[in-house]
């Protein structure tokens, strides 16, 4: 995956196989970028910033079936991040292998407006960065 708005495939050797400019349409909610991605169990898992972090809205987790004869799939909303102590950007997913745990670091604090920072919400003096920790069925 490459960038931040469109996810690409590539080969071994570096060469772009597949390329999506445009992975949120249709979707039920507007997202403007991808905040990361993982495979676990089956299924590709997705963080988009389809929350709004000025109006406190959380962002959310999407899963499409990894097929790798598709050249595409659904994606379904499984998880607002409602939990989270204040809305923010998520920057990692992942999931354990040994105990099958997801795990997503998330960003709070700091303003990001377009992609930019732009200082500080009210209340902090940097950025904080958190891990959340889930059990997955």
């Amino acid at each position: 995956m490459s960038g931040s708005t469109a996810p690409c495939v590539y080969d071994r050797q570096g060469a772009l196989l597949v390329a999506n400019e445009t992975p949120f349409d249709g979707m039920a909610a507007a997202a403007n970028h991808i905040g990361d991605i993982s495979v676990h169990d089956g299924f590709l898992y997705i963080t988009a910033d389809d929350g709004d972090a000025e109006a406190d809205e959380p962002d959310g987790l999407w899963q499409v079936t990894a097929d790798p004869l598709a050249s595409a799939g659904e994606a379904v909303r499984v998880k607002a991040f409602s939990d989270f102590r204040r809305a923010g950007e998520i920057e990692g997913l992942d999931f354990d292998p040994a105990t099958g745990e997801m795990v997503v670091l998330s960003n709070r604090g700091k303003r990001i407006v377009l992609g930019m920072p732009k200082g500080l919400y009210p209340g902090y003096d940097r950025e904080i960065h958190e891990l959340y920790i889930y059990r997955v069925r």
